[in-house]
């Protein structure tokens, strides 16, 4: 076991590399930024992510009182934002629930999606506006179990598993997160996950 965590957890180097990557990528969009502040997320942001990863979720918090009646309009205020902070580099904007743009800076693909700043999920508009609770819930809740989400992440990476999209109907990052919080280890999962049933199956790969 401490084998297979020595290879999927970012080395120090690693680590130090991503940090400043991270770090200059948001102080170039936070300086562009009036109404919002850009700030890390995802697996980053919860020290969950593994060895070789090479993306990072980037949300972007605007205003609530200025935004909230028309947070329809957070994707085309982005925009302008990221194209002036990074104007050599190729902005790729794709549809969602709100859309969210791509942007390939240095050696990291950075995903942006703004979001309106909340302090309770009962505020949101959009449900991507729920996000850093996420990170704020899972840093919470699983303290001493960092390892643990890598190696569930690692597992259901290696059959297929990993993966919410409709195509590969597998487990999402935040769903394995929460089950290692519930259960407690990545041991105590699998054997739970033995006894699960279809129903509880098509419930997680949902989520």
């Amino acid at each position: 076991m401490q084998e297979v965590l020595k290879q999927i957890s970012p080395s120090k180097e690693e680590r130090a590399q991503f940090s400043k990557t991270i770090n200059s990528f948001l102080q170039k969009l936070n300086a562009q930024l009036k109404d919002g502040k850009a700030l890390l997320g995802g697996s980053g942001s919860k020290d969950t992510w593994l060895a070789g990863s090479k993306d990072a979720d980037i949300f972007i918090q605007f205003d609530f009182n200025k935004y909230a009646s028309n947070s329809d309009q957070l994707s085309e205020v982005l925009e302008k934002h990221l194209k002036k902070a990074f104007p050599k580099l190729k902005i790729e904007r794709f549809h969602g629930s709100r859309d969210y743009f791509n942007v390939q800076y240095e050696n990291i693909t950075f995903e942006v999606i703004p979001i309106l700043k909340i302090k309770k999920s009962e505020e949101a508009v959009n449900i991507t506006d729920i996000s850093p609770l996420h990170s704020i819930w899972v840093n919470k809740h699983t303290v001493n179990m960092k390892d643990d989400i890598r190696l569930a992440k690692k597992f259901c990476w290696a059959y297929g598993l990993y993966g919410a999209e409709s195509y590969i109907r597998g487990f999402s990052g935040y769903v394995i997160e929460i089950l290692i919080a519930y259960y407690g280890s990545f041991g105590k999962l699998l054997q739970a996950s033995l006894k699960w049933k279809e129903k509880d199956l098509a419930m997680l790969v949902a989520r």
